[in-house]
């Protein structure tokens, strides 16, 4: 787990209070649910995660959160990517193709772009001694409501999976962070371009750009050209590599994108992360986004207010 990964998953706890003053608590909440909608792995940034374990270093640290961390590769072994699997461009271009055709539309800017997913959460207790024990919450139903403009709060709310009627964990979103990306590219050599660019993390820049793509794909809302441009570009990202009979954390089966590597020392092809978090998996007849290994798209969608939902 990384910082962001790391901080991130303070999110329920310190919505809820879990005894942090509220002057720490509501600054960290701004930059938990910024980094949730960003997505941005950093290189070697240990401010914000000092500042979150300091704030509550006072007994046991609580940390509830998705198990997705990405494993960083060792920047300073040699490495360098290999050709693209012409099964994965096929599904990457065949998602592209379908995703023209679903009605996904700019949106307002005084609506609300919500996001529902399933979601496998875990929770880290860290004794003072430093001792960590790791209980499963299990599969969490995920709903999230982003101001499309940003100038109103938005609301994270999750429950278990398990248990439908059970009391929802609530958290607010921050006003400023916006729930669109209007200047996102609508073609696929220009979100190529747009991924290589904003891609922050140690892994190599093909992976690394892939990581970024993943997350695009995951939490934010996007038009249908949009999601064209994304799944094409995706395409063009040399390892992209083919994943047969794969499934998300719902168990639903499909198909899988991964980005390889070689080793140059060794000379062996290897996926771009062991965990299948980072793994994109696509119907394998529909086309249609999936999740990966343990996050389960359901719907996302345009609505205008918090609390509404759209069509499933």
């Amino acid at each position: 787990m990384n910082e962001v990964e790391l901080v991130r998953s303070l999110g329920d706890d310190l919505a809820n209070g879990g005894g942090v003053p509220a002057t720490v608590r509501d600054p960290l909440l701004r930059e938990i649910v910024d980094a949730e909608r960003r997505r941005i792995r950093p290189r070697r940034s240990w401010s914000l995660r000092l500042r979150v374990l300091s704030a509550l270093s006072a007994g046991i640290i609580v940390v509830a959160g998705v198990v997705t961390a990405v494993r960083m590769v060792d920047s300073d072994r040699p490495e360098e990517a290999v050709g693209r699997d012409a099964e994965a461009v096929n599904v990457l271009q065949n998602a592209a193709r379908v995703a023209l055709t679903r009605a996904e539309p700019a949106p307002r800017p005084d609506q609300f772009a919500f996001v529902e997913s399933i979601d496998h959460y875990s929770m880290r207790i860290v004794q003072p001694g430093g001792s960590v024990q790791t209980d499963d919450r299990g599969p969490q139903n995920r709903r999230v409501w982003w101001s499309i403009d940003g100038t109103r709060a938005g609301l994270l709310r999750t429950r278990p999976m398990s248990s439908p009627e059970a009391a929802a964990m609530e958290a607010p979103v921050p006003a400023g962070v916006r729930g669109y990306r209007p200047d996102l590219p609508v073609d696929g050599a220009a979100m190529l371009a747009y991924l290589y660019k904003n891609s922050q993390g140690d892994n190599p820049k093909d992976v690394q750009a892939f990581v970024t793509a993943g997350d695009l794909a995951r939490g934010t809302y996007l038009t249908a050209e949009q999601q064209a441009a994304l799944y094409n570009a995706i395409a063009m990202i040399p390892g992209v590599s083919y994943r047969s009979d794969v499934v998300d954390v719902l168990g639903r089966r499909g198909v899988g994108v991964i980005v390889r590597r070689i080793d140059a020392s060794t000379g062996a092809s290897a996926d771009s992360d062991g965990d299948k978090g980072t793994m994109l998996i696509f119907n394998p007849t529909t086309w249609l986004y999936l999740g990966t290994g343990v996050t389960a798209r359901l719907r996302q969608g345009i609505v205008d207010r918090i609390g509404e939902v759209p069509p499933a």
